[in-house]
């Protein structure tokens, strides 16, 4: 029951990130092509606070590839239309639990705690970040991974 659980999730993961891409601008591939996740990737998710809508559904896939850890980030807007943004850009890791994507202009910052991303904030702007990094309404959790067989 389990692993039928975890590749229904892998699955609805799938359609969900595919089904919000725009033709110009989506990151994965096109024309009904499988999504395979590049070696040692994390993916997490969560519905982080939003000052205009609902939420924002924000799903983060982290990744090494040669020479250091990528990032791809999808962000949905909930209940706004078109308001599906995509970016990627270079991980960069600050000590033990302290992670930084590069995302064009700013520079946002993670606390890692086991399976769980607790973000703490534009540090381009503040230059330190969240006072409350624990708050669990700012955190991604980690998806399970999916089977192998």
């Amino acid at each position: 029951m389990r692993k039928h659980t975890i590749i229904l999730l892998f699955f609805c993961l799938c359609l969900t990130v595919t089904a919000c891409c725009q033709r110009e601008r989506c990151p994965f591939p096109k024309g009904g092509a499988t999504v395979e996740l590049p070696g040692q990737s994390e993916v997490y998710h969560g519905v982080l606070p939003c000052a205009s809508c609902p939420g924002i559904d924000t799903w983060l896939l982290l990744y090494k590839d040669g020479d250091g850890r990528y990032f791809r980030m999808v962000e949905s807007y909930l209940e706004e239309k078109d308001a599906v943004f995509f970016s990627e850009g270079r991980v960069m890791e600050k000590g033990d639990s302290i992670i930084e994507l590069e995302k064009g202009e700013a520079t946002l910052r993670y606390q890692v705690c086991g399976n769980q991303l607790y973000l703490q904030g534009d540090v381009t702007a503040t230059g330190s970040g969240r006072e409350d990094p624990g708050s669990t309404d700012y955190t991604l959790y980690r998806m399970p991974a999916p089977l192998k067989q």
